[in-house]
């Protein structure tokens, strides 16, 4: 039998052979997300979803409120797709939340900063608290940092 080896070129993944022709077919690699999605439309796009469809367009602060949990459902079911299932009924498994400072100080002046991630690995009886689990502790810290507003929308009732 005889065998050809070739370099697959770095940063990506042998997407298809073709045994009649022999032509290979790559595709790059899939990159963390942490690092990579930075927007809310990169989540959208990479959860195949429309940006138009999560537009917070009401001027009632709690509506307005419940469009922007939409947002953050997105993001997390976004990045819980890295990791292994959650399981609320796993108290070996860590579940991991981002946590925000309201309280408005000379730190904070705005009133709303993430604080940090915690976690919790009992069971949970929480409705919507499984939707807004993530993975890990650096997942969470990336979250909360990188998508602060998205949380500041859903947490701070807006006054118009």
């Amino acid at each position: 039998m005889e065998q050809l080896k070739i370099q697959i070129p770095e940063g990506f993944q042998v997407d298809s052979f073709n045994t009649e022709s022999g032509v290979i077919k790559f595709k790059p690699k899939s990159l963390p997300l942490v690092g990579r999605i930075k927007t809310f439309e990169e989540v959208c796009k990479e959860m195949s979803q429309d940006p138009k469809d999560y537009e917070i367009t009401s001027d009632n602060p709690r509506i307005a409120a419940r469009q922007a949990l939409d947002r953050v459902l997105l993001i997390c079911e976004l990045f819980q797709k890295e990791a292994e299932e959650l399981d609320p009924n796993n108290t070996n498994q860590r579940k991991w939340f981002p946590w925000f400072d309201l309280e408005i100080s000379p730190a904070n002046p705005s009133g709303f900063r993430f604080l940090g991630s915690d976690y919790s690995n009992a069971h949970t009886r929480s409705v919507l608290g499984p939707l807004l689990w993530l993975p890990s502790e650096e997942v969470t810290d990336y979250v909360g940092r990188t998508f602060e507003g998205e949380f500041k929308n859903v947490i701070i009732l807006k006054k118009k």
